[in-house]
């Protein structure tokens, strides 16, 4: 999320943050400071004039894509954040764009998963397969932008067999949201980077020429990649790409 971006939710929010002033924000993000040794910046998300709970986006000092998100209860002043789930999806985003860009895949990513609660964890350095078996993660959620001028021409096969080797790797099912570009792809990569909820009007916003979701469950693809090439030869217009 850009600087401007920031500046203007800032803007937007004028008036809660009045309301809410600013002692509880500062507390919290010197409780994150405490917890991981490094500073962090915040801005306020969400919260209520009767300050039961502030929920927050923050990025580390030394990574302003690097958001997630924290709340702080206004009466226990209990702070739980989200910030090791942040640091291992990006460390599995690396990884999995590193297996895209071997099969000549142009893709950009932003990875989601839940299991049980980890707002106790502070290792900095937990590996991803670790924290998917320490926190009982059964499934990974993946949101991609793909280009589709710029990737490989057989590009149903090489996606599934890439979350092939990904489902293998995590042992966990994954299941992809992917939406595909003729052109604007680099525009929808660059705020995808650090746009830690992307929804389905925010893509729309790009444009994108075609839309399809498929899964590796125990290990098997649940379309063909027939079915997945087909789709991509036409956008939702049902006009051929």
């Amino acid at each position: 999320m850009a600087e401007n971006e920031y500046k203007e939710l800032l803007e937007q929010n004028k008036e809660l943050v009045a309301q809410l002033g600013t002692e509880l924000v500062t507390y919290a993000v010197n409780q994150l400071s405490l917890k991981y040794d490094c500073g962090f910046a915040a801005f306020f998300f969400s919260g209520s004039a009767q300050r039961e709970q502030i929920n927050l986006y923050l990025y580390p000092d030394y990574d302003r894509s690097l958001v997630f998100k924290a709340s702080i209860d206004e009466k226990t002043r209990t702070v739980r954040d989200s910030f090791i789930r942040a640091l291992v999806a990006r460390r599995l985003k690396t990884e999995t764009e590193s297996i895209f860009s071997e099969r000549k895949i142009t893709a950009s990513s932003v990875i989601f998963f839940s299991g049980e609660d980890d707002s106790e964890e502070d290792n900095t350095e937990l590996k991803a397969e670790d924290y998917l078996e320490k926190y009982k993660v059964d499934s990974v959620f993946f949101i991609l932008a793909v280009s589709l001028s710029d990737s490989e021409k057989d590009l149903g096969e090489a996606l599934l067999r890439c979350f092939a080797e990904i489902s293998s790797r995590l042992k966990r099912d994954v299941v992809i949201r992917a939406y595909f570009f003729n052109e604007g792809y680099g525009e929808c990569a660059r705020a995808l980077f650090s746009q830690p909820e992307p929804t389905e009007a925010w893509f729309e916003a790009f444009s994108p020429d075609a839309v399809s979701g498929f899964a590796i469950l125990d290990g098997k693809p649940n379309v063909s990649a027939d079915y997945l090439s087909e789709k991509l030869r036409y956008n939702s217009n049902g006009e051929q790409l």
